[in-house]
């Protein structure tokens, strides 16, 4: 996504610091975004389990204090979380999220991009995420087939 917006940016930010220092950032997003807030309950709805499966991650440390704050994408930033994850997939929400997405291409190490509308949008939004967790069950399967498949059994003696 693009960037956290908070009533209190601040305060945010100093939370954000301590929860990076203990190494829960993902885990302080996570809870943010599903809190209750519209993006949240959109993504729930749409990717249901996917959800849970997902890093969720912002493609800028800043924090602002309303929608309207917009702030550049951090390729630095970015670039970390890709290389720290090493995801074969990355979803972007957003046309901001997927253009900083879009111009690291030669730095996604083989990850495919998956692109939705922002979930806050006012159109197209739960047809878009819908669009995206039909992408994702069908990679969930190749995965399972692909886990299933690669067993090799022993011979008994």
């Amino acid at each position: 996504m693009q960037c956290l917006w908070l009533k209190d940016p601040e305060r945010g930010r100093e939370t954000m610091q301590r929860m990076e220092a203990q190494g829960l950032r993902e885990r302080f997003l996570y809870r943010l975004l599903f809190h209750g807030g519209k993006s949240g309950r959109v993504l729930q709805a749409t990717l249901h389990h996917w959800c849970e499966r997902i890093v969720w991650e912002e493609c800028t440390k800043e924090i602002g204090g309303n929608s309207g704050a917009v702030f550049l994408p951090d390729p630095v930033h970015m670039k970390a979380v890709i290389a720290k994850h090493n995801p074969t997939h990355i979803l972007s929400l957003g046309k901001v999220a997927s253009g900083a997405v879009e111009s690291l291409k030669p730095n996604l190490f083989g990850a495919q991009h998956l692109k939705a509308v922002h979930p806050a949008a006012r159109q197209h939004a739960i047809k878009s995420l819908r669009s995206v967790f039909a992408q994702l069950e069908e990679l969930g399967h190749k995965i399972r087939h692909k886990s299933a498949s690669s067993i090799q059994r022993t011979p008994s003696t």
